[in-house]
């Protein structure tokens, strides 16, 4: 069995997806893809468009074999912390390679790169330009003088490589949306978020639950903030400020956000503050929660179960641990980021959902 994975938000699926998915199946030779997907809410601080279960069957049905969940505390972190929990879902399902898309295509020149910054002068000079007020991408960037790490896709690859090199890497150049005209995920949420694109799911956008965003917030002391994952060297005061006089979550963003604080740092803090994720999780994922599967993707289940770690989730109980606690939190809020709102319970009322060959 030679299982290839995939780190992925699906926010929402689309062809380049598809096209990633066949080209990392065909150019590693691989017999089953597992894909580690963001369930919820993503990396740059927002709301999934759609829930994690219609993405994962998107997902399936557009070629993975099995899509298993990067649980919450673990999305809505720094690209290091994301890739390396990312990396460690794909090591437990078994895992050889892990394919990626990138802006520069070229896995010789990332490697080259991510062996740069492991080594020790490398992280001195990380650490001094970070106490210089340089945010980590910023910091990286210099610190390595690589012009590929000013673009996120080729960050994150980096990122994964770093996490673990005795795996093997591939990337897929990431151009196929646009040549084809599909356009990027961006575009299409907002052809969703005007209507002009309709799903039989429900679609999610922060706009909709931004009043119980800032009245969660204003209640916060400095001291709470502050316990928050995500918030240190003063973030928490800044917070506070800002919010004296901002009146929606843009305005939020822009007045706390410096060299320091990018935009995405804080989006993911005020989304973290909101859904009360605090700092102390533990390091690695305490589970691989099954979101979506194949019959190929039974097989990794079964492959899986004898080798990793950690549990392999496929029904939910009460008091897994504290990370799928919080998962429950974050999926019950995440009901309030639609026009009409859900009842709570969802993490208990879905199952992993089985595709069938014929509905492939």
């Amino acid at each position: 069995m030679n299982i290839c994975a995939i780190i992925c938000e699906y926010n929402p699926f689309h062809e380049g997806h598809r096209f990633q998915i066949e080209t990392a199946r065909r150019e590693t030779d691989a017999s089953h893809i597992v894909c580690i997907m963001s369930g919820n809410y993503v990396q740059r601080g927002d709301v999934a468009v759609y829930d994690k279960w219609y993405r994962a069957e998107c997902a399936i049905k557009g070629g993975a074999d099995l899509v298993i969940e990067l649980p919450t505390p673990y999305v809505l972190t720094s690209a290091e912390f994301f890739a390396k929990s990312g990396v460690f879902l794909a090591k437990q399902m078994g895992a050889k390679t892990l394919s990626f898309g990138s802006e520069c295509g070229d896995i010789e020149a990332l490697t080259k790169v991510a062996s740069s910054l492991a080594l020790p002068d490398t992280q001195e000079k990380i650490r001094n330009f970070l106490n210089e007020g340089l945010s980590y991408p910023s910091a990286v960037s210099k610190a390595t003088e690589s012009s590929l790490l000013d673009e996120p896709n080729n960050l994150l690859g980096i990122e994964y490589i770093k996490a673990d090199p005795t795996l093997n890497f591939h990337t897929v150049k990431r151009t196929f949306a646009h040549d084809e005209g599909i356009g990027c995920a961006s575009d299409i949420r907002k052809k969703i978020y005007s209507g002009e694109i309709k799903s039989d799911s429900t679609p999610h956008f922060t706009e909709y639950a931004e009043k119980a965003i800032l009245a969660t917030l204003r209640k916060m002391t400095v001291d709470e903030l502050a316990e928050i994952s995500g918030c240190s060297e003063g973030l928490e005061n800044r917070l506070k400020n800002a919010l004296t006089d901002s009146c929606n979550i843009e305005t939020l963003c822009e007045t706390t956000k410096s060299k320091r604080y990018p935009l995405s740092r804080i989006r993911r803090y005020i989304m973290c503050a909101f859904l009360g994720i605090k700092k102390g999780f533990p390091e690695n994922p305490p589970y691989a929660r099954i979101l979506a599967f194949n019959d190929k993707g039974r097989e990794i289940i079964s492959y899986a179960k004898d080798v990793a770690d950690i549990p392999i989730i496929t029904k939910v109980s009460d008091g897994i641990s504290d990370v799928f606690n919080a998962e429950c939190t974050a999926t019950d809020l995440y009901t309030l980021f639609s026009k009409e709102v859900s009842p709570c319970g969802l993490e208990f009322k879905k199952s992993p959902i089985y595709i069938k060959k014929e509905q492939l």
